[in-house]
């Protein structure tokens, strides 16, 4: 079973997203695996950020592609009480000024011991940390957090 691309972490509490990996585990067989890929949290920390505009309790990253005739502004919000991030993109069309589509998403990031330890609650056993596509050793500077884990061949409890 796969999850790439930090498609997991949306749901609102970290109740919620267990339930997932809980989910995932009881539809594996014994000894199946999981893989999941998510954003670094550490490394997203690293990043400078600015705090115009910003709640005191927030970090802020934004950044811009005006490389077509649309300008995109992206706006990364981090909230430390929750470790969640409110990603957001806007386009604009530089010929017309005219705004275009929003997009936004709210979700959960992990560092690498919070992941392991909320799938060890699931009841896998975690078989490696990854920092990359190419199975590089993970490390905070890492641009993903890439984790694969085993289900357990007892029940869990």
């Amino acid at each position: 079973m796969v999850s790439l691309h930090t498609s997991f972490g949306f749901f609102d509490t970290d109740e919620e997203n267990l339930a997932v990996l809980r989910e995932a585990h009881d539809a594996l067989a014994p000894g199946g695996r999981l893989l999941i890929d998510v954003m670094d949290r550490d490394r997203f920390l690293t990043r400078s950020g600015e705090s115009f505009g910003t709640a005191p309790d927030e970090f802020a990253i934004r950044n811009f592609d005006a490389g077509t005739g649309t300008t995109y502004l992206y706006e990364e919000r981090f909230t430390p009480l929750t470790s969640r991030i409110r990603w957001n993109i806007d386009a604009f069309d530089t010929t017309s000024g005219t705004v275009g589509r929003s997009v936004t998403a709210d979700y959960r990031v992990y560092s690498a011991h919070e992941l392991t330890a909320l799938l060890t609650r699931a009841g896998f056993t975690t078989a490696g940390l990854y920092g990359d596509y190419d199975l590089a050793p993970f490390h905070i500077h890492s641009p993903h957090l890439i984790c694969t884990a085993t289900r357990a061949t007892a029940p869990r409890k």
